[in-house]
């Protein structure tokens, strides 16, 4: 065959339709199909459509669900096989699960009993821990003054309340004796507060440092002057710290962020690497920290933002050697 053969139209055309009809015959001998060509592609309402996109036809029981959760919840926990059958449910075989309850029959007494499959989820099988209205209520609850989460109160969520303990973010619920009719309500870290967030008196320099080096500082900050970007600071670290204060009053002028109170309060000066690179911008970076210094001492953070290549400027770097000379924390923060 030539290759003007395969330019020719006419007979590129008939070579596919040949090729097709081949095609459909084998399929027709080998599948058993009938009808036209058409029939080989299933219609989206076909149910071999639906099989093989995954889906199914069958409808869930939801009354027969919610008869068989409502049991459980009312603290039933057996059920006669007639009954099971009179809510629709397939009998026929030993064990079948509802959601997350297990259906498992007892051959001697001819009956079935019900039994939760995973403790750590409701009783339609979703994670107890990730119940949004529930942790919302436990946090009203908590800061209402109380430290104990009823029972009765958790089955309203739909769930049975057998779990010893459960974990929302820093929220722990526990019942570990299981004779109480409430879960007791404690932090899992001790050093931060419901929200998860360090408490006041939990501030060190390291957790500080941690977290700003998690900062998500990217191209269009850069772009951002000195009080914006020190506004997205002060959001970033309220989503960590207890107390964060902007434009904190010191005994020098105002101090752009401090962390924490009193004895461990952590103090944050931002400076622009851009800004820095002119003489008289540094120099008057140099007499502010060596005054901030005199305050705080070792609690000090003087933050650089910019590009890397800003930072070998040798005015920038005069404000990086001051504050290596007064022992002053200092960090880079490059756009990621």
């Amino acid at each position: 065959m030539s290759i003007v053969d395969w330019c020719n139209d006419d007979y590129l055309s008939q070579w596919l339709k040949n090729t097709k009809s081949q095609i459909n015959q084998e399929a027709h001998f080998r599948f058993g199909m009938k009808g036209q060509e058409e029939d080989l592609q299933p219609t989206p309402n076909s149910d071999n459509a639906k099989q093989h996109c995954g889906m199914t036809t069958t409808k869930e029981n939801v009354k027969g669900i919610k008869a068989i959760q409502e049991r459980l919840i009312q603290g039933k926990k057996e059920i006669k096989k007639e009954e099971l059958e009179a809510l629709g449910f397939d009998t026929s075989k030993r064990r079948f699960e509802v959601r997350n309850i297990e259906v498992e029959r007892d051959i001697l007494f001819d009956k079935y009993y019900l039994s939760i499959i995973d403790k750590q989820k409701d009783l339609d099988g979703n994670l107890i821990s990730q119940n949004a209205k529930l942790y919302h209520r436990i946090h009203a609850i908590y800061e209402g003054g109380k430290r104990e989460f009823p029972f009765s109160e958790l089955l309203s969520f739909n769930i049975l309340p057998l779990a010893s303990e459960i974990k929302f973010g820093n929220i722990l619920l526990s019942n570990y004796m299981g004779i109480d009719k409430s879960y007791d309500i404690t932090m899992v870290d001790k050093e931060r507060n419901i929200d998860n967030k360090w408490l006041d008196n939990s501030v060190t320099m390291t957790k500080v440092l941690d977290t700003l080096t998690n900062f998500q500082y990217d191209r269009k900050m850069l772009e951002l002057a000195e009080v914006p970007l020190n506004k997205e600071l002060e959001k970033y670290f309220k989503e960590h710290f207890e107390s964060v204060k902007k434009s904190d009053t010191s005994n020098k002028g105002l101090i752009d962020l401090t962390i924490g109170k009193d004895k461990n309060k952590i103090a944050i000066e931002l400076k622009l690497s851009r800004k820095l690179k002119l003489a008289n911008e540094s120099q008057k970076c140099r007499g502010q920290i060596e005054d901030y210094h005199k305050q705080f001492g070792n609690k000090l953070i003087l933050v650089i933002a910019g590009l890397k290549s800003e930072m070998d400027d040798k005015y920038v770097s005069a404000v990086v050697d001051k504050a290596t000379s007064l022992g002053i924390k200092y960090y880079r923060m490059f756009p990621r």
